[in-house]
């Protein structure tokens, strides 16, 4: 029945229809819109569109149901095929719907608004004068506006009162140049040079971020010559660059000063020959040990192979050999030249001593005769 009567559409002329048709509550109806066929007959069985509110759902559930169901079935079998007519106006009963809801609510524009899902402010712009007048207000879509549009329209009304409020309130100013530090500035900042006597040390401490040696590098002429050049940033310098500056102004001075403490040196030249005193030095070791190669080679961490391949003739060829570097070697070398000369002992004529020559034979895969007779009486010992 919902269907049929063009409920889905939404329209509130097919929703009052359907409301006379099934017997129902039109401000029920109107207030809760069904969204769907099968909303609807919920919301109908469930006793939401009785004026007689909890009372419904009950009655629905016993005697009214079957009632209902009776009632939409003779309303189908009731229904006639017509054929679809041409819009040509308001119908008349349309019109004494919509206006007996308006003297139901006795002209109660707010509570029309929503019942009918209305804006109120679109109903307050051209209130109806009559219940008649806003039946055919309502059903010609006067009262019908796009949300959105009408949201807009009111942003921007509430935005030019809103900048005519602020624009109200402003100030009008005048805008100025910039044409250097004020007479004030300067007579303030001027008053710490002469607080201060001129001391560059005092000012720099006094103020922070003055650098002490850009005021005595570049002093001022009086109070008023201070304040320019300050407000200037004469006297202003970035903490690196200004230790830069003084490093490289120390540097020179304590490199002259590091160069006047250095002596003279007159570099010499060995001739390869060790002097008196290291000889006699050195020679006393070697009387000290009683001439013993194997001692004085612990003695003084020297190779013993060295030392025994070229024996010193007395104390002094000894220290004479050492000085001049006889009895020095690599270890690695020596350790080469020991290996050498033991394989030169070992090895003759391309052999080498206590290995036999033997002739290599093949296996063919059948064991030994004479293994096989060893193992034999191998195992003859044990079984005795």
């Amino acid at each position: 029945l919902y269907v049929r009567l063009l409920g889905d559409t939404g329209e509130m002329t097919h929703l009052l229809d359907i409301a006379k048709q099934c017997g129902i509550d039109a401000d029920l109806l109107l207030k809760s819109k069904p969204v769907s066929k099968t909303d609807f007959a919920y919301k109908v069985l469930a006793g939401q569109y009785s004026p007689d509110g909890d009372a419904a759902p009950r009655r629905a559930k016993s005697t009214g149901a079957k009632g209902l169901e009776g009632g939409i079935h003779k309303q189908i079998t009731g229904l006639r095929r017509t054929t679809t007519r041409t819009y040509s106006g308001l119908q008349e009963d349309e019109v004494n719907a919509v206006a007996a809801l308006y003297r139901k609510n006795n002209g109660d524009l707010r509570k029309l608004a929503q019942l009918m899902q209305i804006d109120h402010g679109v109903l307050m712009r051209d209130p109806p004068k009559d219940a008649t007048d806003f039946a055919h207000k309502l059903l010609t879509g006067q009262y019908s506006v796009d949300m959105t549009e009408a949201r807009k329209k009111d942003l921007r009304g509430n935005l030019l009162g809103e900048l005519q409020k602020q624009a109200s309130t402003l100030k009008r100013t005048t805008t100025k140049e910039g044409i250097g530090p004020s007479s004030e500035e300067l007579a303030a900042i001027a008053s710490i040079y002469t607080q201060h006597g001129g001391d560059p040390d005092a000012i720099a401490l006094a103020c922070t971020g003055i650098n002490r040696d850009l005021l005595r590098e570049h002093p001022p002429v009086d109070a008023k010559d201070f304040a320019r050049r300050l407000l200037e940033g004469s006297y202003s310098a970035d903490a690196a660059a200004a230790a830069q500056a003084r490093l490289r102004q120390a540097l020179p001075a304590e490199l002259a000063r590091s160069a006047s403490a250095l002596k003279r040196a007159t570099t010499k030249e060995w001739d390869g020959k060790a002097s008196e005193d290291d000889v006699t030095l050195v020679a006393k070791i070697y009387d000290a040990n009683g001439g013993d190669l194997r001692k004085i080679a612990q003695v003084c961490g020297l190779s013993y192979d060295l030392l025994s391949a070229r024996p010193p003739k007395d104390s002094r060829d000894f220290a004479a050999n050492l000085l001049g570097g006889a009895y020095s070697g690599e270890a690695s070398a020596i350790a080469q030249k020991a290996l050498r000369s033991t394989l030169t002992m070992t090895l003759k004529d391309g052999a080498t001593p206590g290995l036999k020559r033997t002739t290599t034979k093949e296996y063919t895969g059948e064991p030994d005769p004479n293994e096989v007779a060893a193992v034999a009486r191998a195992i003859e010992d044990l079984q005795q």
